[in-house]
């Protein structure tokens, strides 16, 4: 399978081939755009949409045939968000890599930290965040940690811990929840965690994806989340480092 890089926006018209057969688009096109110049591309009886990430490729596909056997080159992380996995991925050669929960808050308090700020320590969150699973933590660039401090993105305790957020037009979102090792279980990650709930969000919907056996379950759970039926199933295929981060 070669893997051949996109070379215009029109040229994703390509997908509306597809768009009928069983796919994990989800709406991506924005996703697309906004990745463009990391966007390949693998396009034989299936068509696979690819955004190339540091030691991986995030992995959109389209199948049309399912007896067409991936073997591309490289490690091709692709995910499907539902209730129940099927077994559409491992038909064609990929594993499942770990299984993830959705949380969503159901009540929340007042609640106000003094030491709680926008963190813009570029070494501190570069650092932090490379502590992440490498293929479901979704590492960032030093260039991206930038552009996110840019748009205060992040908020926390100097040297101590954080939350990246995101907002969208219809929900709030924590993509990345961290506290130094050597000082978690002392109530700092609860103080961030309240005081972003509290003073941060501002839609009704808020939500955060975790590992279904995350320790930090608890801490969302004590601040007003409940976890909900729908998962996300993680996939590898291709060549797999198993030396896996936590």
């Amino acid at each position: 399978m070669k893997i051949k890089k996109f070379n215009n926006l029109q040229e994703l018209d390509l997908i509306k081939k597809y768009i009928d057969y069983p796919n994990n688009d989800y709406l991506n096109y924005d996703n697309y755009v906004r990745n463009f110049e990391n966007l390949y591309y693998i396009n034989e009886k299936n068509l696979y949409i690819l955004i190339k990430r540091k030691d991986y490729y995030k992995t959109y596909y389209y199948l049309k045939d399912k007896d067409e056997i991936f073997n591309a080159q490289g490690v091709f992380v692709s995910e499907i968000v539902g209730k129940n996995p099927t077994n559409d991925l491992v038909d064609i050669g990929f594993k499942l890599y770990k299984t993830r929960v959705r949380m969503r808050l159901k009540t929340r308090e007042e609640f106000y930290s003094e030491r709680v700020k926008f963190i813009d320590d570029i070494d501190f969150l570069y650092r932090a965040i490379g502590t992440f699973d490498r293929y479901s933590g979704e590492i960032l660039t030093r260039e991206e940690i930038r552009d996110k401090i840019l748009r205060k993105e992040f908020i926390g305790i100097d040297n101590i811990g954080f939350i990246e957020f995101e907002k969208t037009k219809f929900q709030d979102s924590i993509l990345h929840f961290y506290v130094e090792a050597k000082l978690r279980n002392q109530g700092f990650g609860s103080e961030i965690l309240k005081h972003y709930l509290s003073n941060i969000v501002d839609k009704k919907r808020v939500g955060v994806w975790t590992d279904f056996d995350s320790k930090a379950i608890k801490t969302y759970e004590r601040a007003g989340f409940k976890k909900e039926n729908l998962k996300s199933y993680v996939y590898i295929g291709g060549e797999v480092n198993n030396d896996r981060k936590n």
